[in-house]
């Protein structure tokens, strides 16, 4: 029954996402983070806790998201979800560089890309590759920054994301417009 519960909070707060209540989102994603908790499912406890810790990053509670996403990586690590670590670290890395510790960010991506390409994780090798070559743009490195977002671009396009190529392009011209 906790396992019905904890799906019902899910489907409620992926329902508020898509409204843009990050708020509504947050308390049913902690809603559903008890009952994962109450029926010892530690995959679903830490996959939450990383829907919970994105949310935190999109709401500015930066040290939050940090914390949400490093709990769920210890849990992915113990359950040998390599997955899921490059997730977690991928969002860890990107409060790093919201913070302006972009040598550290720069480390992090660097790691989740290794873990995303050996898994052979399309969708988060194209994530970590972007926000790899925001790094680089921040830091004026052109050249780096342009090779990752190329990278990222044909993985996209390659898988259907469209919509993604799309944004990342656009950052690209952006950046050469400069």
């Amino acid at each position: 029954m906790t396992k019905v519960k904890a799906k019902e909070h899910e489907k409620r707060g992926n329902s508020l996402l898509g409204e843009s209540d990050l708020e509504g989102a947050k308390k049913e994603y902690q809603k559903a983070l008890e009952q994962h908790e109450k029926a010892g499912d530690r995959q679903s406890e830490a996959n939450t806790l990383v829907s919970l810790g994105n949310i935190s990053f999109f709401m500015g509670d930066l040290e939050e998201a940090w914390n949400l996403n490093k709990r769920s990586m210890g849990i992915f690590e113990e359950l040998g979800d390599q997955g899921g670590v490059s997730a977690a670290l991928g969002i860890m890395a990107s409060v790093k560089k919201e913070k302006g510790e972009l040598d550290k960010a720069e480390d992090m991506y660097k790691r989740c890309l290794d873990i995303a390409d050996r898994e052979g994780l399309h969708d988060l090798t194209s994530a970590h590759l972007s926000n790899l070559g925001v790094v680089h743009a921040l830091r004026r490195e052109k050249d780096k920054a342009r090779d990752c977002w190329e990278r990222a671009i044909a993985i996209y396009e390659k898988f259907g994301a469209k919509d993604m190529a799309r944004q990342v392009n656009a950052w690209l011209k952006r950046m050469e417009n400069e």
